[in-house]
């Protein structure tokens, strides 16, 4: 069984880490790492990691960022983000707003330094996830936005029309929840594309799968070039090679299956994480 992993709490993090970083470091931050993607997509993981950093301060998706939402999901505004972390006495700020992925661009736009880190998984496994984590709704919940075009939910803001309808048409109440839940995985991810992220230099695109099999480097890749240097630290060792792909998950209909599976691969031939090849569109 793999090991269930949470937001780091730690007495350390939350209340030592903060003094020595205000004795050592100047207020203010000096670059803002911001993780977007799919949920169940292994953000919680990378974001512990980062929170490894002696420089790092990292905001979960419930934080200060967001304590003005009632469900405390939703970003505060601008002035207040820029407020909270402008005060703070770490140079690196790591913030988690999924929730927010379909506002990438004005997010760039709006706080300086910053870069966004985009985050995919395969889709069976972010839906197996999803479904055990949440099986009250199995997925259904999560469409209901989308089939009804409510773009006052995060969860159908910022997705073009041609998406929605792809959407509705493979969408059946027979679906089961991992069925349910890989479309809502392409939803999210769709989003990459339709901001152009793939494009924008600011933007980085890690696999979850090819990121456990080399922490270190993905971290020195992402962080090096912004002036960080990464500590002597074992940064891989809390991340589990069993939470990779789960070969026993059930197959799908062909029709999710085609939509999920063909982004999969786009989102994959991107390789802008190594900045290595242009993306293909």
């Amino acid at each position: 069984m793999p090991k269930k992993i949470v937001e780091s709490t730690s007495r350390f993090e939350k209340i030592i880490k903060p003094i020595i970083q205000r004795v050592k470091y100047p207020r203010g931050f000096r670059h803002c790492v911001m993780i977007m993607g799919c949920q169940r997509s292994g953000t919680t993981l990378i974001s512990n990691i980062f929170n490894k950093l002696p420089y790092s301060r990292v905001y979960g998706e419930f934080s200060k960022l967001s304590n003005h939402d009632t469900d405390r999901l939703r970003l505060n505004s601008v002035d207040s983000i820029l407020e909270e972390i402008n005060n703070i006495y770490a140079p690196l700020v790591v913030m988690k707003p999924l929730v927010e992925s379909q506002n990438a661009l004005s997010l760039l736009n709006s706080v300086p330094s910053s870069q966004v880190l985009w985050i995919y998984r395969h889709y069976l496994d972010v839906a197996k996830s999803d479904a055990l984590k949440f099986s009250a709704t199995a997925g259904h919940g999560n469409l209901q936005a989308i089939l009804t075009n409510d773009e006052k939910n995060w969860r159908c803001q910022g997705l073009d029309k041609e998406t929605r309808y792809k959407i509705k048409t493979v969408y059946s109440e027979k679906l089961t929840g991992l069925e349910c839940s890989s479309l809502f995985w392409y939803a999210r991810n769709s989003l990459y594309f339709q901001q152009n992220l793939h494009r924008d230099k600011n933007v980085s695109l890690w696999s979850y799968e090819h990121f456990l099999t080399d922490v270190a480097g993905h971290f020195n890749r992402l962080l090096v070039p912004q002036g960080f240097n990464l500590p002597s630290l074992n940064l891989a060792k809390d991340t589990y090679l069993n939470v990779a792909n789960d070969s026993t998950i059930s197959p799908i209909h062909q029709d999710v299956e085609i939509l999920c599976a063909n982004l999969y691969k786009k989102i994959s031939d991107c390789k802008s994480e190594f900045k290595e090849e242009s993306c293909i569109t």
